[in-house]
């Protein structure tokens, strides 16, 4: 596991977004750490607030422990703003960002 944080980290830093897992990992201009997940919903009807806080939570969970085993990716994201976002994915057709969270404050986009 470890190498492919080595690896996260490496694309991270030249700038290129990647995936690992259920969720996308990047980083914008102004240093911060953006990590995606998306809902396991088919219909985006069905995603309530509930829900939608759910799998952000599941998103934050997945991040949370990638940093607890990884002692490169702990120093890599020490000090950076972290974004995590929902996307809801029509089967590659579009990706519509459900909601997102940046410093404890929840941002509702539909």
């Amino acid at each position: 596991m470890n190498d492919i944080i080595l690896t996260v980290i490496e694309l991270l830093k030249s700038g290129h977004p990647c995936s690992i897992g259920d969720i996308q990992l990047d980083t914008n201009k102004l240093g911060e750490i953006t990590i995606t997940g998306f809902s396991k919903y088919n219909n985006l009807k069905n995603i309530t607030k509930e829900i939608a806080l759910k799998e952000l939570g599941e998103t934050k969970s997945i991040y949370i422990g990638m940093v607890e085993v990884s002692n490169e990716m702990k120093i890599f994201t020490q000090g950076r703003p972290v974004i995590f976002n929902l996307n809801y994915d029509d089967a590659g057709k579009t990706s519509l960002l459900i909601c997102s969270e940046k410093n404890g404050l929840i941002d509702w986009k539909i």
